[in-house]
């Protein structure tokens, strides 16, 4: 049986990138989830979708430990 959905940690742990990552998709439309409540929630076609989608492979912003912005893959 295919889950239903996946939660923010999980995806995060799925990719190997932070959590805040993940909500940063979300809240910018490029990875689609719902929220039934105060908790997002990813489906596996939504999982699919972002690692199929072009943009899954823009540079995100990376803050650096001097805290100038570069980027990052």
């Amino acid at each position: 049986m295919e889950r239903l959905y996946y939660t923010v940690e999980e995806v995060a742990e799925l990719w190997g990138v932070p959590m805040s990552t993940v909500y940063m998709l979300l809240r910018s439309g490029r990875l689609k989830g719902f929220k039934p409540g105060k908790e997002w929630r990813v489906t596996p076609d939504a999982i699919k979708a972002y690692e199929n989608a072009d943009y899954s492979r823009v540079e995100i912003p990376h803050l650096s430990r001097s805290g100038s912005v570069s980027r990052i893959s």
